[in-house]
């Protein structure tokens, strides 16, 4: 038994040694031998960057991958985790049956966590004053994408919708809230999800909120969180922001009515004004309103016959500094220049029947 467990062994040796070595040629071989003699004296630079060099000569998948992983290691211990999940990356893109996937996906999450909390590279060991950029953005989307239902991946999306907040993604942060609140409803990260959202609509509609979505949206997720989470510290704080939804509200169809208002539309001003009244009657522009209402209703007029002895100040007509002189009287019939006439000077054209009316009219006065 033994025997045969021998010549097995033997034989699968046999067959598999010539295909490693195959894979393996020369170039490969070499930049493996001086990937590990770098790698003994902790070059781990110089180390990654053979390994590149036997991924690039590499004849077999298998050995790519196995390249790979192992350039992949070498950064990690240079502390270019960047660079490390670069390699991860193409792993899971181009050889997934080669790694642990699931430890793969988490590395990543493990990397992007710190340049989240402020890791920055150095990619030149001769100025070290250069720092590279935060990628923790790009991270969080990759892992995101391979593997969106990971275990971390709740606290990922928060994660990652405060980095769009930051760079002004607006869009974005709305869409990964929603996401949040949808897929964990009953996780911790949906209560943050409902205030950051809420927060986000509230800072939206007070830049200008054209047509009440934001402040509306706002409200709405507001009211939700205080029905869901009634005994949340943040309760007061969401009650208040109600409140500013409808001082905001209002604001801006005040803001409408009295662009109607002064663009002579009194129809259309009138109808915000009765909106504010109707639907936002314990607002502060409330009071404006009924004055600008009263305004369109009872205009004032100027007093048609003022008293010529008032000696007002203001009904006083200053005289003018300059001297001020009549025009020159024009003659009744102006020679004019008719289109496509080349400049000519013509006198006013008059009609036949017009001139025989006159002669006509002259003659019958006479005899009157």
């Amino acid at each position: 038994m033994n025997l045969n467990c021998f010549i097995t062994a033997s034989l699968l040796l046999f067959f598999t040694i010539p295909t490693t070595l195959s894979a393996m040629n020369d170039n490969t071989q070499e930049a493996f031998e001086k990937a590990l003699k770098a790698s003994n004296e902790g070059d781990w630079r110089g180390a990654a960057k053979q390994y590149k060099r036997a991924i690039f000569h590499a004849n077999s998948h298998t050995v790519k991958a196995n390249a790979l992983k192992k350039e992949a290691e070498a950064y990690r211990n240079a502390e270019l985790y960047y660079k490390e999940f670069k390699c991860l990356k193409t792993l899971v893109a181009n050889a997934p049956e080669q790694i642990n996937y699931k430890d793969t996906i988490e590395r990543e999450y493990e990397i992007a966590n710190r340049f989240f909390k402020g890791y920055r590279e150095t990619p030149y060991t001769w100025m070290p004053w250069i720092k590279d950029d935060n990628h923790a953005q790009e991270i969080y989307e990759t892992a995101q994408q391979q593997s969106p239902y990971a275990k971390f991946m709740p606290d990922l999306l928060v994660k990652l919708s405060a980095l769009y907040l930051k760079d002004g993604e607006n869009n974005k942060a709305e869409k990964t809230y929603k996401e949040i609140i949808e897929k964990y409803p009953n996780l911790g990260v949906a209560k943050t999800a409902y205030l950051d959202l809420a927060y986000l609509y509230l800072q939206l509609a007070k830049r200008g909120d054209g047509d009440g979505h934001n402040t509306t949206e706002a409200r709405s997720i507001l009211q939700d969180f205080v029905k869901k989470y009634p005994n949340a510290p943040e309760v007061p704080w969401s009650i208040n922001a109600i409140k500013e939804t409808y001082e905001l509200g209002a604001e801006r169809l005040y803001v409408l009515a009295e662009y109607y208002n002064n663009r002579n539309n009194p129809t259309t001003a009138k109808r915000y004004i009765r909106d504010i009244l109707v639907n936002y009657p314990e607002t502060k522009s409330v009071a404006k309103a009924e004055k600008m209402l009263k305004s369109i209703d009872m205009p004032l007029y100027p007093t048609l016959y003022a008293d010529k002895n008032d000696s007002s100040e203001k009904e006083k007509e200053e005289k003018s500094k300059y001297i001020t002189k009549k025009l020159p009287e024009v003659a009744k019939q102006i020679l004019v220049i008719p289109a496509n006439s080349e400049n000519k000077w013509l006198r006013p054209v008059v009609e036949e029947p017009i001139l025989h009316d006159k002669k006509i009219r002259t003659e019958y006065e006479h005899k009157i």
